[in-house]
């Protein structure tokens, strides 16, 4: 419970610290190139975690 209040007491910290570009750079494209980079490295690790599966499957048979 101490570790998940330091991590969320450092997330608002590094808000703060955080300061976005001005204009469409910040309010818009920013944070939807982030979310995509987010969404694309979590298919990445769910793509090698089906293809890893996939050949440790056929290797049993």
């Amino acid at each position: 419970m101490v570790l998940l209040n330091e991590t969320h007491a450092n997330a608002e910290h590094w808000q703060e610290d955080f300061q976005p570009a001005e204009g469409a750079l910040g309010g818009i494209i920013l944070p939807w190139l982030t979310l995509l980079a987010h969404v694309q490295i979590l298919l990445f690790i769910i793509f090698l975690v089906f293809v890893l599966s996939m050949r440790l499957s056929k290797s049993n048979y």
